[in-house]
């Protein structure tokens, strides 16, 4: 679930000077589901994290939700909007891809309903 990347062109964009790990939640229709406040607390709480959640074409407020999250946490949250849905796995992807594409060392999926504890996350990372 978590990959390392290599340190690549400087070039390129960083999504934060510091973040280490990207964790790339997909998102569609997540509205009434999506937790936004424990995943700032969380991102909050850690120095080298970033969320870059993928919206897959959500019908519902989920892009809204996100953009709202993304304003008041730019340094912690980015939003990847893809305009019709993709499906899971290529919503996933192409986050996946845009992490490396901006030099987090770290890359990992999570699901966007917490189905898996934040907490989690320091496992992964022992």
């Amino acid at each position: 679930m978590v990959q390392n990347r290599k340190a690549r062109s400087s070039k390129k964009r960083q999504i934060g000077e510091s973040s280490t790990l990207v964790v790339v939640p997909g998102c569609y229709d997540e509205a009434d589901r999506l937790p936004k406040q424990e995943f700032l607390d969380y991102a909050s709480a850690l120095e080298d994290i970033v969320f870059l959640f993928v919206n897959d074409g959500s019908k519902d407020g989920t892009l809204a939700l996100l953009n709202s999250a993304q304003s008041s946490h730019p340094e912690k949250v980015q939003v990847l909007d893809l305009p019709l849905n993709r499906g899971k796995a290529e919503a996933v992807r192409l986050g996946m891809q845009r992490s490396c594409e901006i030099q987090a060392r770290y890359v990992a999926f999570w699901d966007a309903d917490l189905a898996t504890p934040l907490e989690t996350i320091k496992e992964f990372r022992t």
